[in-house]
């Protein structure tokens, strides 16, 4: 395997090389996506708030 070369920094960060990589690099883009949503648009803001 041609990643052992590499330093360690450069394996953590880049990107990633494999297909299971890919789908987790996905999903994790997806979670963020969709928590900032319901951050902003399901979730009442202070004022709203009734108590």
């Amino acid at each position: 395997m041609e990643d052992k070369c590499q330093p360690l920094r450069r394996r953590i960060l880049g990107w990633p090389g494999t297909r299971l990589g890919w789908w987790s690099v996905g999903l994790a883009a997806t979670f963020v996506v969709l928590f900032i949503i319901n951050a902003t648009v399901f979730m009442p803001s202070t004022a709203e708030a009734p108590w």
